[in-house]
């Protein structure tokens, strides 16, 4: 959708990653391992709800959804990427206490 203008190619990264998870069946895991796969797939995927939440608040600051033809960031992520207006509220807004609350905002980042 937006791969043409994608300048920031960390993104190819995360993708690649997401595609070597989806080759692998969790039903050849023993339990241990599977637990293990499930938690450690969980805090990267905290680690990527971060990053998220940092590019959308600046998407948001400046007025990104105005040059897409939205009149806001929830109008706008809730058309380009299907989120759910509560969630665009509530991912903007932990963007903003990751900044005020540093050491959170770090964990967060840590997954």
């Amino acid at each position: 959708m937006y791969d043409e203008d994608v300048k920031l190619r960390p993104i190819l990264g995360v993708r690649t990653a997401v595609d070597a998870m989806d080759t692998v069946d969790p039903g050849e895991y023993s339990d241990g391992q599977l637990a293990a796969e499930v938690l450690c797939l969980r805090r990267e995927m905290d680690r990527l709800e971060a990053t998220f939440s940092r590019f959308a608040l600046a998407a948001h600051r400046r007025g990104v959804c105005a040059g897409e033809g939205a009149g806001s960031t929830n109008a706008w992520l809730g058309w380009k990427a299907g989120m759910r207006q509560s969630d665009v509220t509530a991912t903007i807004a932990g963007g903003e206490a990751a900044e005020v609350l540093k050491r959170t905002g770090r964990a967060w980042a840590h997954g």
